[in-house]
């Protein structure tokens, strides 16, 4: 498989909130990103173990591992996606890919994907996994 760079407009991820978060995308038919029809964008934030316990604030010793069951940290961003469509369409996706929810979005001046993703939605099953057509 052949990786390909492609840089993305620095207003790609703005409006973070909920601490540390990580994103990332990634084309789903092997496409460079600006001209991919399926994206797929993770948005992460902090994920522990339930009952996890840590030696220090910074989290950095570990003393108890927990349980298997995970704690998922709320958190939220705004996502801009370039865009050349006017039929795109974002899903939630779970953790073994199923398409579960519909996400709404709105085309910014530049017909831009723009929406929010969110680790615990009101509206949606919680999610960190979207599907972006386009």
């Amino acid at each position: 498989m052949v990786i390909q760079e492609s840089s993305l407009d620095t207003d790609f991820v703005r409006d973070i909130t909920g601490g540390p978060t990580t994103v990332f995308v990634g084309s789903i038919d092997h496409q460079p990103l600006a001209t991919s029809e399926r994206l797929i964008v993770f948005h992460l934030t902090n994920v522990l173990n339930k009952g996890m316990k840590f030696g220090e604030a910074g989290m950095y010793q570990i003393i108890d591992l927990g349980t298997s069951d995970k704690l998922v940290k709320r958190g939220s961003a705004t996502i801009t996606i370039p865009n050349q469509s006017n039929r795109a369409q974002v899903f939630a996706i779970d953790l073994n890919g199923k398409r579960t929810a519909v996400v709404p979005f709105e085309y910014n001046e530049n017909n831009d994907i723009v929406f929010t993703a969110e680790t615990i939605a009101t509206d949606r099953p919680n999610n960190l996994i979207y599907e972006i057509t386009r």
